[in-house]
């Protein structure tokens, strides 16, 4: 599906839209939101859905190896959670982190019903948690969990969680690096102390 991304996020109606469709060698179609669909043997599909069939027939071929899909900022989830019922995705990525726990609620426990991989995205939220937390030490509960910085501690938080596989915090600093690294290493927190996590972070 040539240049089917870049009608993700589009109205239909947009001039944008108008110059694609002359362009493109399939037909698009209204959706119910003024949203872009593509349409298919007489039958309608999102743009996640008709990229899925694609892909998932790639991989058949053995074209491809992994099928996933990605969001970031809290958008879009409910795309994401239909696309994620419709599509037997690899790994799916979204944000997820102590600023940003929406995840818990529908699409961690389907990532997990699913067995689909789950790469959790800014952490950090692009550094902002540092910010909130700037001249506040750790808690002292948190040596428990062989935290030494509050990077550890806000990852700590998200690959403790059953359904996420990795997190992806970005950095280009060396030493920041170093620092993440250091959530690979000693205790983790269980379900009760994430919940302490969440309400200490809550309370700042």
């Amino acid at each position: 599906m040539y240049a089917a991304k870049r009608l993700i996020g589009r109205s239909y109606d947009s001039p944008e839209v108008a110059s694609f469709r002359q362009l493109l060698p399939y037909e698009l179609a209204e959706g119910p939101n003024n949203d872009v669909r593509v349409r298919v043997a007489g039958r309608v599909y999102t743009i996640p859905e008709i990229s899925g069939i694609v892909l998932r027939e790639m991989k058949r071929e053995g074209r491809i190896r992994y099928i996933g899909i990605t969001t970031s900022h809290g958008r879009r989830h409910d795309e994401l959670l239909q696309a994620m019922q419709k599509t037997d995705f690899d790994f799916v990525q979204f944000t997820y982190g102590l600023h940003d726990r929406d995840a818990e609620s529908r699409l961690l426990p389907l990532a997990a019903e699913r067995r689909m991989a789950v790469i959790a995205n800014r952490p950090f939220d692009g550094g902002a948690l540092f910010g909130r937390v700037q001249g506040k030490p750790l808690p002292g509960w948190a040596a428990g969990i062989d935290c030494a910085n509050w990077a550890q501690f806000f990852l700590k938080f998200v690959v403790s969680h059953p359904a996420v596989t990795c997190a992806i915090p970005a950095t280009s600093n060396p030493a920041h690096m170093l620092e993440n690294m250091g959530a690979h290493f000693g205790r983790l927190p269980d379900a009760a102390l994430r919940i302490r996590m969440a309400r200490y972070f809550d309370s700042l």
